[in-house]
């Protein structure tokens, strides 16, 4: 069999696979939907204009913290001669990319868009530190979490805990061959790891809480008047956590129906409202992608006036 043969039929299993997961968590979806229609129609009869406004503010400020993580590695470990403007709108301009099919287009993006100015592949090395970085503290806060969550019993516990515990293991234990497949070398990765000093430590950490803080503070506002406190914050931590689990089917774009569809079934494990969790998956979705949009409007505005040349009186 030929070499384009091969590829052929790589691309066609690659489709297929794509159809399948995707056809499974829409229909996942349409079932829960349709069963509990009125329930959904309640649920979304509630929201309040404010609320809404309210959540998508939060959630922008949250994906701004983000980007601004994204700056702050750029500035410390490449020491990148671009103005920060030009590196946040690049960055906010990749957050639109990664809804593509295979979500890695928005590293490719970014790393091209930088590419006069830095090195391709340490733009990359960048962005898959922090990658790891936000979902190792998603998946720590996920752990921290279900020891107080009363409706799990002590083996779902046992398995949420453990199965955090050996991801990090098999992560790490791997972490060359994982970074072979991303055509990245571990040593690179590693050696910029290492110039991560206790001042920058501190910074991305204070960044980590800020945007933990607004992101739920946005579910706050999403689900005013139906959760306490608590169960707005363990929504929060399943949202993450299926985000997480979108974001490993990397050939979905960003992880479209297969976010809400685990979002959905984690929540029931979890003993939340079934109407609430499909409404709240689709709204959540569409805030997220609102926010995106939002920022990349504020950062090329922004750019535009920046770059504009500047005039004086006489």
């Amino acid at each position: 069999m030929s070499s384009e043969t091969r590829l052929m039929d790589r691309s066609l299993l690659k489709r297929i696979v794509r159809f399948v997961v995707f056809a499974t968590a829409f229909g996942f979806l349409l079932y829960y939907g349709q069963r509990h229609w009125q329930d959904v129609a309640d649920v979304i009869g509630e929201f309040r204009p404010l609320l809404i406004i309210s959540a998508l503010l939060f959630v922008t400020a949250s994906l701004f913290c983000k980007a601004l993580m994204n700056l702050t590695l750029l500035r410390e470990l490449l020491h990148t001669p671009m103005d920060s403007v030009a590196l946040l709108h690049s960055y906010t301009q990749s957050q639109i990319v990664k809804y593509l099919p295979g979500k890695i287009w928005g590293v490719v993006f970014q790393a091209s868009s930088l590419e006069s100015h830095v090195r391709k592949s340490d733009v990359w090395v960048v962005s898959i530190l922090q990658i790891i970085i936000l979902n190792s503290f998603a998946v720590l806060v996920l752990m921290a979490t279900v020891v107080f969550i009363d409706s799990l019993s002590l083996l779902q516990k046992f398995v949420v805990i453990g199965g955090g515990t050996l991801g990090f293991a098999l992560a790490y234990f791997n972490f060359g061959r994982i970074l072979k497949l991303a055509r990245l070398n571990a040593a690179t990765v590693k050696k910029y790891a290492g110039l991560i000093d206790a001042r920058l430590a501190r910074r991305i950490f204070l960044l980590l809480l800020l945007d933990w803080a607004l992101y739920i503070c946005m579910w706050g506002a999403l689900a005013y008047s139906n959760l306490s406190f608590f169960e707005v914050f363990v929504t929060a931590v399943n949202y993450t956590t299926a985000s997480i689990v979108g974001w490993l089917v990397f050939f979905i774009p960003s992880g479209l129906v297969v976010r809400e569809a685990v979002f959905i079934a984690f929540g029931q494990v979890l003993g939340e409202n079934l109407a609430l969790l499909v409404v709240y998956s689709v709204v959540a979705r569409l805030l997220f992608l609102s926010g995106d949009l939002l920022l990349f409007l504020m950062t090329s505005i922004y750019k535009g006036f920046n770059g504009r040349p500047k005039t004086t009186l006489g």
